[in-house]
């Protein structure tokens, strides 16, 4: 419960408290930071951002194109077919020996390059998907 004599100084831990258990483990550090920088990828591509501004209603209210929905607070790019993740698994598994970050990145954009990408809401996002 949050009271008013606290500050900000209360709510402060050091970096060194922090930690995760991929801290040791390169390959799925690896793995979690390309699939954050292709979802940034996405996010910045003008294409993206005037598909999900032509289906906003209000602030935090968008129309889902594909299930006709209202009342979305967002829309994700959405991968039709087989999800980003389990390509950048695929090309972790196979390639984190042979291959800088850098490489590896580049085989990720290759395989989004064979992808079809829309804006949906959450559920149809996953309904998109193959299973």
């Amino acid at each position: 419960m949050l009271t008013d004599d606290l500050d900000c100084f209360d709510m402060v831990i050091c970096g060194n408290e922090i930690s995760c258990k991929w801290d040791n483990d390169e390959k799925e550090l690896t793995r979690r930071a390309l699939r954050e920088m292709q979802q940034k990828r996405l996010m910045n591509l003008p294409t993206i951002k005037k598909m999900k501004k032509q289906c906003q209603i209000a602030q935090n209210n968008y129309l889902c194109p594909i299930c006709k929905t209202k009342n979305n607070d967002i829309l994700q790019a959405s991968h039709i077919g087989q999800p980003i993740i389990k390509k950048i698994n695929n090309i972790v598994d196979r390639y984190i020996d042979t291959l800088d970050f850098y490489e590896l990145y580049k085989k990720v954009i290759e395989e989004e390059d064979n992808s079809l990408i829309t804006v949906a809401c959450r559920k149809c996002n996953k309904d998109l998907e193959d299973k």
